[in-house]
């Protein structure tokens, strides 16, 4: 873990009173472990009030005594809403990377980086000890309103505002939903980059897969964890057209 956070122990584990495991999680398994399983408690570095001031220690819950009212800093645990504002403060599209962790996850397969591959996820069936990935996936974030024009703004600065995919039509399920001008995806993508990426992920014997994250209408917005059920997650398997290889 990075910035600035204490991922402490995973609850489930009491192997001795004092062993301890360091493990290194992206911000999607440390939400995915705090929000759904329940099983890891995130810290942060807090500065202590000022003297005179009493605070609940964040450990016990025990009122501070004259000798601790000092300045200083101590760690205070963050629950699922503080930690997924925290998670979007360092990066802008955690949101729609967790919809589509979660999606995976949900679906029983092992998400890791695919930043070695040019695309967001690799998925594997089992631990990357003992099988090979099948998939890599690239994340279409389909937002609404704000939300879209600030992920477009963002994505142009980041990759020079190279030109949209825009041959790529909607996917079935953001049909009706009012989208309106965003039907289409707010990533940065075109058909040069996708050819490259198929290509990449080809010679490695993998798939590539486009997860469309479509936000609802009825989102509450991306600053909160509760907008996590208005979206809609739909799957497009992309192949390469050999003409060669396709005649009768």
């Amino acid at each position: 873990a990075s910035q600035g956070f204490t991922l402490l122990e995973l609850e489930p584990w009491r192997a001795s009173p004092h062993a301890f495991v360091s493990v290194r999680l992206t911000l999607e398994e440390s939400f995915f472990l705090q929000h759904v399983l329940c099983c890891l408690r995130v810290k942060t570095a807090v500065e202590q009030p000022q003297a005179g001031q009493e605070y609940k220690e964040a450990e016990t819950g025990e009122p501070s005594t004259a000798h601790t009212r000092q300045k200083g800093t101590f760690l205070k645990e963050l629950d699922s809403e503080a930690l997924w504002q925290a998670c979007c403060s360092i990066r802008a599209s955690f949101p729609t990377s967790y919809v589509a962790y979660h999606q995976l996850k949900s679906k029983g397969w092992l998400p890791r980086s695919g930043l070695l591959y040019g695309t967001d996820f690799t998925l594997y069936q089992a631990h990357p000890s003992v099988a090979h990935s099948t998939f890599s996936v690239i994340v279409m974030p389909l937002l609404r309103g704000s939300n879209a024009n600030a992920r477009c703004s963002q994505t142009s600065e980041h990759t020079g505002g190279s030109r949209h995919l825009t041959s790529d039509p909607a996917p079935c399920g953001s049909q009706g939903l009012g989208l309106g001008p965003h039907a289409r995806s707010n990533r940065q993508l075109d058909w040069h980059d996708l050819q490259i990426t198929a290509r990449v992920v080809g010679t490695v014997a993998k798939k590539l897969l486009l997860l469309y994250v479509v936000e609802l209408p009825s989102s509450p917005g991306l600053h909160t964890h509760h907008c996590l059920e208005h979206f809609v997650v739909e799957e497009r398997l992309v192949r390469r057209w050999v003409p060669d290889a396709t005649r009768d």
